[in-house]
């Protein structure tokens, strides 16, 4: 873990880690790899569509 953030209303935590191989979350991309973070997708405000925000590639395992 490199650094915890708080919020000003203390009721959220962000955690900045260096990831030393694989992915951390409970999702998987196409390959069955852990994606390397929850928040892969974000939103395209023009055309409301999803975009995933990592390449989808097998990770060395």
């Amino acid at each position: 873990m490199d650094e915890v953030l708080i919020d000003c209303d203390q009721d959220a935590k962000v955690y900045k880690v260096t990831l030393k191989k694989g992915g951390v979350c409970h999702t998987f991309n196409q390959y069955g790899d852990d994606r390397k973070a929850c928040f892969y997708r974000n939103v395209d405000l023009d055309s409301k569509a999803l975009n995933f925000l990592e390449k989808e590639t097998a990770y060395i395992k």
